[in-house]
Order: structure tokens, then C-alpha cells, then sequence
């Protein structure tokens, strides 16, 4: 069942770039977006897409997820929401960083 969840993730974001990228050819106003924006856009979502690939693979590599925080120790089902959310804000981090402004 989780490999089916990473496959899943992995078509997700197949499709997802794959409509992007009719969406540019289409729609001129899209296309214009997307290039003025394309860290929101396309950076976050994808990000959070990457997070989510990142945890369900360890999950299924090393079993289950526990996260300590200094004091705050996380299992269960909270550790992988907490693990995805430091993947996703770490990644969209990156992406303000390296992103190069006009």
C-alpha cells in the first residue's frame, strides 16, 4: 500500500507538470502567470509535492517516522505531518534563497 502511495505521489506530479505545460501552450494569460510568478506557481506546489515523495519513501525505507524537536518528541501519526512540514518549509526556503530576482 505505500509503494502505491509513492507511485501515486510520482503520477501527481507527472500530471501536474504535464498541465502546467498544456495550460502554457493554451492559454495565453496562464502562460504570463506563470512566468512572472513561477516560484509560486509551480515552486511551491511542487515543493510541497517533493516533501510529501521525501516522507512517504523514508517512511517505507527506515518504517516509522519519529521527529525530536529539542523538548518535543513526535510518533505516530504526528511525526510524519510534522516531518513533511519541515521537508516543505525547508524546500520552499531554498527556493526564496536561490531564487534570482529581476
Amino acid at each position: 500500500m505505500a509503494w502505491l502511495a509513492v507511485i501515486a505521489t510520482a503520477s501527481l506530479a507527472v500530471a501536474a507538470f504535464t498541465l502546467v505545460l498544456w495550460r502554457g501552450f493554451t492559454d495565453q494569460a496562464w502562460l504570463t502567470i506563470a512566468q512572472q510568478h513561477f516560484a509560486a506557481v509551480i515552486g511551491l506546489p511542487m515543493s510541497a509535492i517533493a516533501a510529501l515523495f521525501i516522507v512517504l519513501v523514508l517512511r517505507i525505507a527506515a518504517g516509522p517516522i519519529e521527529v525530536e524537536l529539542g523538548p518535543l518528541k513526535f510518533r505516530g501519526a504526528a511525526a510524519p505531518v510534522v516531518f513533511w512540514l519541515i521537508c516543505f518549509v525547508a524546500i520552499a526556503l531554498m527556493i526564496k534563497l536561490l531564487w534570482v530576482s529581476p
